[in-house]
């Protein structure tokens, strides 16, 4: 009796081991953990990122205010390997702010700058992250002065000898381009007898120039004008022009002979 309890103790004994043994060894094959990310084994390793701006308060081109008021407010994103994103918020001539990420490619990108300011360089950098290391990401911004333009046209119609149309379905469309000091381009879309349009521009030498003018109007004599634009000032740049009908040549030229 005694010699068969002993062998059932053991055999009791084995099986508890092998199940034992294999939730063991299945625990250690799954590579599941709570320091691992994703249940793939790889553990998580993170890094961190020091984001600023730095705002000179003048520039080569003395347009930029020396003292002012500008609070220059800048919201940056940052997004890791893993796809997080988080934002960060700067305020001042210099201003920085770090956050944590995981290890790998870091881009960080200027969602929106701060006002009055020129960027130097690109709005989106990269950065490589390692596990525990720091990594710096500067914008460095240069301190510039803006104001506006007014770009108008002005069609007539009808002329000194009457033969312009006076009613007609013409839409005028006409189009044209706004150059600043900064090298900074824009198009402005016009339409109708009068019609403006207003934009932003860097302070300085302003060109504004005709691309396309309204369709059935004599050219116009001036394609290019030119305007000086201070800081906060609004300047108007107006195109007249003369329509014309499809037969005005005719009508003209029969006046003239009569």
């Amino acid at each position: 009796m005694g010699l068969r309890t002993g062998r059932t103790l053991v055999a009791l004994a084995s099986t508890v081991g092998m199940i034992v043994g294999g939730a063991m060894s299945a625990a250690a094959t799954s590579g599941g953990g709570g320091d691992d990310h994703g249940g793939h084994g790889k553990k998580e390793q993170y890094g961190w990122v020091n984001v600023c701006q730095d705002v000179k308060k003048y520039d080569d081109h003395a347009y930029g205010d020396y003292k002012d008021d500008n609070p220059y407010n800048g919201t940056y994103q940052v997004k890791d390997s893993y796809g997080q994103v988080q934002k960060v918020y700067l305020k001042g001539t210099y201003d920085c702010d770090r956050v944590k990420v995981y290890a790998g490619k870091v881009t960080v990108k200027a969602l929106y700058r701060p006002d009055y300011t020129k960027l130097a360089g690109y709005d989106s950098r990269d950065v490589y992250v390692k596990r525990g290391a720091y990594e710096k990401v500067v914008f460095s911004y240069y301190a510039v002065d803006y104001g506006w333009v007014n770009v108008c046209q002005d069609v007539t119609k009808y002329d000194d000898g009457g033969y312009g149309a006076k009613d007609d379905d013409n839409e005028y469309k006409a189009t044209y381009e706004v150059s600043d000091s900064y090298g900074q381009v824009q198009k402005v879309y016009l339409s109708g007898e009068h019609g403006c349009y207003q934009v932003k521009v860097y302070a300085g030498k302003v060109t504004v120039k005709v691309l396309y003018q309204p369709d059935h109007t004599e050219p116009t004599r001036y394609d290019s004008k030119y305007v000086d634009v201070t800081k906060g000032a609004y300047e108007k740049v107006t195109y007249e022009y003369q329509a014309q009908d499809d037969d005005y040549s005719y009508a003209a030229t029969a006046h003239r002979s009569a």
